[in-house]
């Protein structure tokens, strides 16, 4: 039993040892033979992208222009291999700059004929055989005028402050007009051009960003210049203060005296901490119309503030009217 086995452990051995020879020579062999036949040339047809570049200036391409050709080649196989199943197969770029327009109506007409592109996908892709066909064999591209206008930049903002903190002066834009370019009809009816909706909130310090500006149409052929504009926005703490006036009577009447109670008011306002120490009575000035005298059932008269420092907001006017008396 012994023996039997000793046997067949050797009869294993001799058999792995030939199929392993068998297997090394069939791969040589296959080698060999994709080496000849690859060595040949065969014709076939392959898929190429295409980009359009340098749009003659002034116009817009207006129809859709095929983005891929199918092109036949005759090519050693290494090549044709390589081409088809290897390559990430780049682009053909076409620079469109140069062909020749002829007008029809308000567009503009150029018949390429892509034969002439042949030489070109040549070059980039380094082919030594031929070049059988290029399918389309002719494109046809239609161009129109591209118009040109300024509009006006609308801030498309929400601002929300930080308990005490505003707006120290107003939000400014730059620049404060841009150029918007396209087909007329698409630009025509365009009359502002507003940012990207963007929100601040708890803000508390100055602003100063640059902001994208959103097409007003949705097409291709808009161009905004420039596409984003910067804003601004001077930021300041402020606190409440109070500050008691005297009430200027005008228009006066020549024939009679009219006397008002009160005779001061009190200007509720917030003011910025860096200017709260400027701050003075000659700065306000509010008055009570003296024509008005007569003209309501109460005997009573609105109070108006006439001036106050631009860089503060009113928060309310105490009392908001006076009484009066007419004396002889």
């Amino acid at each position: 039993m012994q023996r039997l086995n000793i046997f067949r452990a050797k009869d294993d051995k001799t058999y792995r040892y030939k199929l392993t020879v068998f297997l090394i020579c069939l791969a040589i062999s296959s080698f060999i033979w994709m080496l000849i036949k690859l060595s040949g040339m065969y014709s076939s047809s392959i898929l190429i992208p295409v980009t359009y570049s340098e749009i003659p200036e002034g116009k817009i391409l207006v129809n859709n222009v095929d983005t891929t050709l199918e092109i036949g080649i005759t090519e050693q196989g290494f090549s044709m291999a390589w081409i088809k199943y290897f390559s990430q197969k780049p682009p053909l770029r076409i620079n469109l700059k140069n062909y020749r327009l002829r007008q029809q109506m308000h567009q503009y007409v150029s018949m390429v004929n892509t034969d002439a592109w042949a030489q070109e996908f040549s070059q980039q892709y380094h082919l030594e055989g031929n070049i059988d066909y290029i399918l389309p064999d002719t494109i046809a591209f239609y161009f129109e005028d591209r118009y040109t206008k300024e509009v006006p930049v609308i801030p498309n903002i929400d601002i929300r402050f930080s308990k005490q903190y505003f707006a120290y002066d107003t939000l400014s834009i730059n620049p404060q007009k841009v150029t918007i370019s396209g087909l007329n009809k698409n630009i025509s009816p365009v009359e502002a051009v507003k940012t990207v909706p963007v929100s601040f909130t708890n803000l508390n310090e100055n602003l100063d960003k640059n902001i994208a500006l959103q097409k007003p149409v949705s097409t291709a052929d808009i161009i905004l210049t420039p596409e984003e504009v910067n804003i601004k926005l001077q930021v300041e703490k402020y606190t409440e203060s109070k500050i008691k006036i005297p009430i200027i009577q005008i228009n006066k009447p020549e024939d009679q005296r009219v006397k008002i109670f009160p005779d001061k008011a009190t200007i509720t306002y917030l003011v910025a901490l860096k200017d709260y120490k400027k701050m003075s009575e000659d700065m306000f000035s509010c008055r009570v119309d003296l024509a008005d005298v007569g003209l309501r059932d109460d005997n009573k008269l609105d109070i108006s503030l006439s001036s106050h420092p631009q860089f503060i907001k009113i928060v309310s006017i105490e009392p908001a009217e006076v009484d009066y008396l007419l004396l002889k």
